[in-house]
């Protein structure tokens, strides 16, 4: 059975098999819908069920692997210092912090000082430079340097993860200035590229490297899933999915996945297990929390 941390709300209440009943959870906003921390109760029951969500914090854009017994879940800085909390689980219902990746946050900018700490709130224009964190214990963690040298300067936010081509070489799919683009690099530590032509940004984009080329460009949050079989997918902002060439750069066979859920969703995290795949998305109908899907 696949399990997946994610960044959507879901109303209703689960059994610990991943079960869905009837209950369900109050709405949120609307006329005479529950607000922002209206839930009756969230997390696991004293029944054997858990109810979404399990963490109702602002722990946003959570990723989450398995390591033997043990999940380990990283989340977004935002306003918090020292910063990337990195939660820790054993059965993905009850969490504990058990560290942080940066425990200083003017390692990434003299900005960010507890004097200044006004980066909260200020959107894209401080996203700071890309940078590669490195760790051997999942909590002690180090960076050197930018990754992607001529993505210093722009509104760089929200790369997939590092995914090697069947050539050797390595890629990333940041959004860039609102457009996804694709970097190739030697080694996954970079220095990263753009994959062709002149290796600096245009604006609104560099009309060679963006991953979608025809039509609407528009799309962000990009995240590349290689199959067993060697194929490669890319899911991005608005559940959309579309094949991966060999060359990891040109997209085919676009779709939308059809959902209960309808409204504007980004950040997808896909995972595969067997024959159970599962996709999650935060979504901005609601505020951040984090559930579970089964």
């Amino acid at each position: 059975m696949l399990v997946l941390l994610g960044c959507i709300t879901v109303s209703a209440q689960t059994d610990m098999t991943g079960e869905a009943s009837a209950q369900n959870l109050p709405s949120f906003g609307g006329a005479g819908g529950g607000f922002w921390g209206d839930w009756q109760s969230w997390g696991e029951q004293t029944d054997g069920t858990y109810r979404n969500p399990v963490v109702p914090a602002d722990y946003s854009d959570l990723d989450c692997i398995r390591v033997g017994i043990d999940y380990y879940a990283i989340s977004s800085t935002m306003q918090f210092s020292p910063g990337m909390t990195i939660l820790h689980s054993r059965d993905l219902v009850n969490w504990e912090i058990a560290g942080n990746a940066v425990s200083d946050l003017s390692q990434i900018s003299e900005a960010m000082t507890w004097r200044q700490m006004d980066r909260y709130g200020r959107g894209l224009e401080t996203s700071g430079p890309p940078v590669v964190w490195k760790s051997k214990d999942f909590v002690h963690w180090s960076f050197e340097d930018t990754y992607f040298p001529s993505a210093s300067e722009e509104k760089y936010w929200a790369p997939s993860k590092v995914v090697q081509g069947k050539n050797g070489r390595w890629y990333i799919y940041p959004t860039v200035n609102g457009y996804m683009h694709v970097g190739v690099a030697d080694s996954p530590d970079g220095p990263f590229r753009l994959v062709q032509g002149e290796d600096k940004f245009a604006m609104p984009y560099a009309e060679a490297v963006t991953l979608l080329k025809d039509g609407d460009r528009g799309g962000i949050d990009a995240e590349v899933f290689m199959d067993d079989d060697g194929q490669a997918y890319v899911f991005w902002g608005r559940r959309f999915v579309a094949k991966l060439a060999d060359d990891m750069m040109t997209v085919s066979d676009i779709r939308q996945i059809e959902t209960r859920r309808k409204e504007y969703s980004e950040g997808p995290i896909f995972s595969s297990a067997r024959a159970s795949t599962t996709i999650s998305t935060p979504s901005a109908a609601t505020k951040t929390t984090n559930t579970i899907t089964r």
